[in-house]
């Protein structure tokens, strides 16, 4: 399988190719201690002057080197699919082997970065009805505030629940509100990272 990578994933990956080994060897170890600690503005700015770029460039490209790190982990690819990948990115042999030994032995990229295997329940089916106080000659007070009674069937199973139309309303824009989120490009990404399966 292919690692897709975006755009701008590409072409800040592009850059190992034209540096020596050594400076892709630092970013590989770079890449560690970002995952475990993050990294400080000050190291892209001290790595930046050292190889005569600008701290932008060197934080895109530990990013990129990151992130190709990640896809290939999560879809365990193998030497040949990653040697394809990374000719059409320009990286030499050497270059490659040496990206290749640092994604098999490092512990976070085989292990840590797996992607996540979150069991949730979901949705299978909604019915609901509307239960409300009707006045009768018998009664003379005035009719109950009405609820509304909804059984929400998950494939875990299914739960009952009495709401007013207030709750019901707020429960609704607190609905609406999350799938406006989830369409965020910071969820698409998470989701991304970490697919529901």
């Amino acid at each position: 399988m292919l690692i897709k990578l975006r755009d701008n994933h590409e072409q800040h990956l592009k850059f190992f190719g034209g540096q020596p080994v050594e400076v892709l060897e630092n970013f590989c170890q770079l890449t560690n201690k970002h995952l475990e600690k993050g990294t400080a503005a000050k190291a892209y700015t001290n790595a930046g002057s050292k190889l005569g770029v600008s701290p932008e460039t060197v934080k895109n490209a530990l990013e990129a080197l990151i992130y190709l790190m990640v896809e290939t982990s999560r879809y365990q690819v193998s030497e040949e699919e990653l040697n394809v990948t990374l000719l059409a990115l320009g990286f030499s042999e050497e270059h490659r082997q040496i990206l290749f030994q640092h994604l098999q032995s490092n512990s976070v990229s085989k292990h840590d970065l797996r992607p996540l295997k979150l069991r949730t329940p979901h949705y299978v089916n909604l019915q609901w009805r509307l239960e409300a106080l009707i006045m009768s000659r018998t009664q003379f007070q005035a009719a109950g505030e009405c609820q509304v009674v909804i059984r929400l069937q998950l494939s875990s199973g299914s739960v009952c629940m009495s709401v007013s139309p207030d709750v019901l309303l707020h429960i609704t824009e607190t609905l609406e509100s999350a799938l406006a989120e989830a369409n965020s490009r910071n969820s698409k990404k998470a989701l991304r990272m970490a697919p529901l399966n």
